[in-house]
């Protein structure tokens, strides 16, 4: 297992790649969908079905909601931060985690947005990103077979 040392603290080599290539996956996505200005809106108006990615990170998400030994409410509301977006919207991430990503993929667009946002934009827990690594590898997955033109 290779560590990168950024700014003293180490890093798995793994979760420095996931990390960048959720990077250049959403830059390449938010440019191709959106002409580079993702909003909650716009990704509600994405006619995506289900799939096995979707349902991994589905999967992924409960999972680690479960190792934070909280509530699906708890989780959703802090872990995602999904201040600023509505109930109904937040119902569908709920939606989505509960049916394992079998219905409402506007809610798993959610959390790939909050993802986004928490990680360029929200509070930092850059000592937590090692044990973030199935999950960016999840949405890295989504984000490619959204690209592939395969949803």
């Amino acid at each position: 297992m290779t560590v990168v040392s950024i700014n003293g603290f180490g890093l798995q080599e793994e979760t420095v790649l996931a990390i960048g290539k959720f990077a250049v996956l959403w830059n390449i996505f938010e440019n191709e969908r959106f002409g580079n200005h993702c909003t909650v809106e716009k990704l509600e108006k994405l006619n995506l079905g289900p799939s096995k990615e979707w349902q991994e990170l589905a999967q992924v998400v409960n999972k680690r909601q479960k190792l934070w030994g909280v509530t699906q409410e708890n989780y959703v509301g802090t872990k995602l931060r999904t201040k600023g977006l509505n109930s109904a919207k937040i119902e569908k991430i709920k939606t989505f985690l509960q049916s394992e990503g079998q219905q409402s993929i506007e809610g798993g667009l959610f959390i790939l947005y909050r993802i986004r946002n928490n990680m360029f934009h929200g509070l930092k827990e850059w000592q937590m990103l090692d044990s973030q690594t199935e999950l960016f590898n999840a949405v890295n997955k989504v984000l490619e077979r959204i690209l592939r033109g395969n949803q």
